[in-house]
């Protein structure tokens, strides 16, 4: 026996966010697999309230018994137990809880205090949850010059304004889910693949409950239109190929399904991911300077029932977004004599000036270091103020660039330990273990480490700061299928350590729509999607 969904038909449901006062519906399931009719005792608790009772089970058959129960602050599990005494059977499960408070008690205080919010939204989804969090907002057909600007569901090519345009005018732009076509013409590749987990990418966001929420999505259809009888795979265009995909049947529990990849140029901080190796950004913010836009592609409008965790998930989003944004940026200097480092930060537009000695630099600035080039002792350097990057230097370049950093170096064949630091370092803000790993060991060899087996490393040093990163770009061969996956997330490593030091990256995605948003050109093998449900 175990404990359920909601019967007869939504056994299957698996939610588990509920509010205080909210009438909570489960089932215990229970099956007889012996050859005789059983009678089975069970017994249910739910904070204070239970509930017991026995049933008769048929050979082979099962039985469903209601769970039914308003849910508390002391309501943590649901907690079942079962017993056969014919046979001495016992069982016994235990459903885990997320309690919500009320939207009156929910602590929605700062996006109620938004001075100017404006809505544009057709479909009205947005406008129904922006009323069930008692936020002030006035619906627009014009953009507005200031404030924080909401595009609703798929509004954003039925816009009577250009919403590119008013977020470069520096109004702060919040994009709602949008379907294929318009992720397509912003730049993005996407993915059609219905995700019921997510992970916070930033510690802002990990509370946030993200998995399996409660109703349908309703972006996509819930099943595909190829004919299953006639044999054939389903199959999409992606990046102009045709490739395969797995039959889909059912939008019950999806967090967000249209989904962008993470690009490679640009200030894109990812802030939800998930997906294949964690390749995909739900919910992603970019920036400029002075200017903001938070894209949300999480199925949060038009479910076919309200979610609470959609609804918390707005009310973060929204106070996330209307923070003050950026007043300034760090000029980028590049140390003259290596030209794979070059070419490493034209492919994802890095802004750059070159200088040939690393005493060109001043405080503030940001200076890019990698193999051939002679920088001395960069330690001084740092201590004034000076924040370095160095890119795919050996152990024994390392230490004599900066000799506190005691790095080493490794055979070829050894992947990278898992590095906790990512979490707490916020130079390394929306970097994942997932970028900085590769799946196949193939062409990769003697990369320093730190701490035994660390492949990126920060050193703060009085003023400033400098950041190691033995692998970029050029560790990884393009032309090798499976490291072309680890060569593109290495070029959006470079780009976000660079916009977290504070320097300016890619910014033609204000500039209109059509932006290259990634460095490469797509092969057919690049899409993981293509055979595996993954």
């Amino acid at each position: 026996g175990w404990i359920a969904g909601p019967t007869p038909k939504e056994f299957t449901r698996v939610n588990d966010a509920f509010r205080i006062g909210e009438t909570v519906e489960k089932s215990l399931v229970i099956l007889n697999d012996s050859r005789r009719e059983q009678t089975i005792g069970w017994a249910w608790k739910a904070g204070a309230e239970s509930g017991k009772g026995n049933v008769t089970v048929k050979p082979g058959c099962r039985a469903d018994v209601p769970v039914k129960f308003t849910a508390s602050a002391d309501t943590k599990e649901i907690t079942a137990g079962f017993r056969c005494a014919a046979t001495g059977w016992k069982a016994s499960d235990t459903f885990a809880l997320n309690i919500l408070p009320s939207l009156k008690q929910s602590n929605n205080q700062t996006i109620q205090t938004i001075k100017q919010l404006s809505l544009f939204d057709p479909e009205g989804g947005a406008k129904t949850l922006l009323k069930s969090l008692g936020v002030r907002f006035s619906e627009v057909k014009a953009a507005p010059a200031s404030g924080l600007l909401v595009i609703g569901r798929n509004a954003f090519s039925k816009a009577p304004f250009d919403v590119l345009a008013a977020a470069n005018a520096g109004v702060k732009v919040v994009v709602l889910e949008q379907d294929a076509a318009t992720l397509k013409k912003l730049g993005f590749r996407y993915q059609e693949h219905g995700l019921r987990n997510l992970f916070a990418a930033v510690p802002e966001f990990a509370k946030l409950d993200l998995t399996d929420w409660r109703g349908n999505s309703t972006l996509i259809p819930e099943y595909l239109n190829e004919d299953k009888m006639k044999g054939d795979w389903a199959t999409t265009d992606w990046e102009g190929f045709k490739n395969r995909r797995v039959w889909r049947a059912g939008n019950r529990g999806i967090v967000s399904c249209v989904l962008p990849e993470k690009p490679t140029k640009g200030d894109f901080m990812p802030i939800l991911h998930g997906g294949f190796d964690l390749q995909y950004a739900p919910v992603m913010e970019y920036s400029e300077l002075g200017k903001r836009v938070f894209l949300s592609q999480l199925d949060l409008c038009s479910r076919t029932e309200t979610a609470p965790e959609a609804v918390e998930a707005l009310a973060k989003i929204l106070e996330y977004a209307d923070r003050p944004v950026s007043k300034a940026k760090s000029e980028v200097l590049m140390l003259a004599g290596w030209d794979l480092q070059k070419k490493a930060l034209d492919a994802v537009g890095i802004k750059y000036r070159t200088v040939n000695a690393a005493t060109d630099a001043k405080a503030g600035d940001i200076l890019v270091i990698g193999p051939g080039t002679q920088s001395g002792d960069v330690t001084e350097l740092v201590k004034k103020g000076v924040k370095i990057l160095c890119l795919n230097l050996k152990g024994s370049d390392i230490n004599k660039i900066y000799p506190a950093a005691k790095a080493t170096d490794t055979k070829w064949t050894e992947y990278p330990d898992f590095n906790e630091d990512l979490a707490t370092e916020p130079l390394f803000r929306g970097v994942s273990n997932a970028d900085i790993q590769w799946n196949y060991p193939s062409c990769i060899g003697n990369l320093a480490r730190f701490d035994g087996g660390k492949v990126l490393k920060a050193f703060h040093d009085g003023d400033g700061v400098i950041v190691f990163s033995t692998i970029s770009q050029g560790t990884f061969d393009e032309k090798e299928i499976n490291l072309r996956h680890n060569r593109r997330r290495a070029q959006g490593l470079i780009t976000r350590l660079i916009a977290n030091l504070g320097g300016a990256v890619d910014d033609t995605f204000l500039k209109g729509t059509g932006a290259k948003l990634y460095a490469d050109k797509p092969e057919m093998n690049d899409d993981p999607y293509r055979y595996y449900r993954w």
